[in-house]
């Protein structure tokens, strides 16, 4: 402030540290009083972003810093606030500071990168935002999506800037990461074994290869989960003998379907007559087969 002789006490503002009256008219001795106070520079600085409250401030007052939270590079990479530094360590990007003395606060960022999981089925969960060096965990919600019409569709791989079939699955942040999910299509199908004349066989068991290589034994054949694809029929065993025909073992599933396989099954026609020749009806016959299996009947008049 300031005073002319004992006039009144006119508070004078400052100018980068610097006072200055009002132009005063001399007609004679004049005594001018400055009455002065300390003032102290706060610096602000910081490497990334924008920062207020630089400046000069009255001994004993409060002066605010303000940092921005995050800034985004566009590239799936930014910057986070992470606190200040210097004449006071806190986290928060708003802060009050009681100037005593000159100061100076920095303001400190960590680095941030962003996760990005995109998937046609199912849900993800595991994308966003991770700070650098630290471990990033992405999971397939529900890894078989049955979409209610004999199809469904099982989670197979992540691939793009991670290739990897677990889930979860876990991996160091050191930069920006896209990744996708792949699927296979499974089909509900059945298998209808037939032998010659279109008569049904139901084998006691049968071996397959699905299109994924994954080979499997069956001992029911309706409404079976088939991967899309070429599905080969590696044996069909019946009455304990392999009667699969290998020119008829290879399907191609597109789509819910139901199969007639044929198989290397023949009837069996054995006659009975006597020694005139004529036929005998309720004869007895046992005959044993080639694999060892013995068929026991009775001759009929058919």
């Amino acid at each position: 402030s300031w005073q002319v002789d004992d006039g009144k006490v006119v508070e004078a503002s400052s100018q980068d540290g610097r006072f200055s009256t009002p132009n005063i008219i001399v007609k004679a001795a004049h005594d001018i009083y400055f009455n002065g106070m300390n003032q102290y520079f706060l610096k602000v600085i910081s490497p990334y972003g924008e920062v207020e409250g630089q400046g000069w401030y009255d001994e004993g007052t409060n002066a605010e810093a303000t940092a921005q939270t995050a800034i985004d590079l566009g590239n799936g990479t930014r910057r986070v606030f992470a606190g200040w530094q210097g004449a006071l360590d806190n986290p928060s990007n708003i802060v009050l500071l009681e100037m005593k003395s000159p100061a100076s606060l920095r303001a400190g960022w960590k680095t941030q990168f962003l996760v990005t999981v995109t998937s046609p089925y199912g849900k993800v969960e595991g994308a966003g935002w991770y700070d650098e060096s630290s471990t990033a965990t992405i999971t397939m919600l529900g890894r078989t999506v049955d979409q209610g019409n004999a199809t469904r569709r099982v989670f197979v791989t992540w691939h793009g800037d991670v290739e990897a079939m677990d889930s979860p699955y876990s991996f160091s942040i050191r930069d920006p990461k896209v990744i996708q999910t792949s699927w296979r299509s499974d089909y509900l199908t059945s298998l209808v074994f037939t032998g010659r004349h279109g008569r049904e066989v139901i084998p006691a068991s049968i071996t397959i290869t699905m299109a994924n290589g994954s080979a499997t034994e069956l001992s029911q054949y309706s409404n079976l989960w088939i991967t899309k694809g070429d599905l080969s029929i590696e044996s069909i065993t019946w009455e304990r003998t392999n009667v699969v025909q290998t020119d008829q073992g290879r399907l191609s599933v597109i789509e819910p379907s139901t199969f007639s396989v044929p198989v290397a099954v023949r009837d069996i026609e054995i006659q009975v007559s006597d020694p005139l020749g004529l036929p005998l009806i309720d004869a007895p016959v046992s005959v044993t087969l080639p694999n060892s299996t013995k068929v026991v009947a009775k001759t009929s008049n058919e």
